[in-house]
């Protein structure tokens, strides 16, 4: 007899794993204000609302590219709405009543390997100055610690191969580490930035995609800078 064939099987391709935050209706974590586990704050920063507006600051966050949660301070009349960077940001509370709640606004997907970055250069002299004087734009893409002086916290950043660059505070003595490459397109003296503030580039890394801000140029500096 004639010999059978058969029909070509599709095959399905595998989907590629989703690693951009999800957003969702917030929902409470707990009562207090969000930290970290254990006992620990991660970047944030603040906008206003109207005082005991939870909605307000909820939509705040969905409607912000990368914000992972919220917590609204009862009593603030401005800076009242704290914006989370971070999943670990809002990953227990602890318990202050003037938080009222920690919210949950974004999920993480399960992360895949992540593409080689362009290697940067470490510039001359050893950092750059970015006028006029003030604070890097942050968008929750840095880390606070503190340094002895100007130069020590340059060290600090040069010491990091994935500091780019540093909000020296001459008053406080605090040194904050930048990560991405809008931090110094201009400065900020807004809030807390408004003196005793510098701002050093000090790694040049090559053009590439653009990635959008977190915060808008109005969205005041976070208040744990200044504390």
């Amino acid at each position: 007899g004639s010999p059978t064939t058969s029909s070509p099987v599709a095959v399905q391709e595998q989907p590629t794993p989703d690693t951009t935050p999800s957003a969702q209706p917030c929902w409470e974590l707990d009562v207090g204000c969000c930290q970290t586990e254990p006992n620990g704050i991660a970047d944030f920063s603040t906008v206003t609302v109207a005082p005991g507006d939870m909605d307000e600051c909820q939509a705040a966050c969905v409607e912000a590219p990368g914000c992972f949660g919220m917590q609204l301070i009862s009593g603030n009349v401005t800076d009242n709405c704290q914006l989370h960077w971070s999943p670990d940001g809002v990953a227990a509370t602890d318990s202050n009543s003037t938080c009222g709640a920690c919210c949950v606004c974004r999920t993480v997907a399960p992360t895949v390997a992540p593409t080689a970055a362009p290697t940067a250069t470490v510039l001359a002299a050893p950092c750059a100055e970015i006028l006029p004087s003030g604070c890097c734009q942050d968008d929750g893409s840095s880390s606070m610690t503190e340094g002895a002086n100007e130069t020590h916290c340059m060290d600090l950043c040069l010491s990091d191969g994935n500091c780019l660059g540093v909000t020296w505070n001459s008053k406080t003595g605090q040194c904050k580490m930048h990560f991405i490459t809008d931090a110094f397109n201009s400065t900020t003296t807004l809030g807390s930035c408004e003196t005793d503030n510098t701002c050093f580039e000090c790694r040049a890394v090559p053009e590439i995609a653009a990635v959008p801000s977190k915060t808008s140029s109005s969205t005041p500096f976070p208040d744990d800078f200044s504390s």
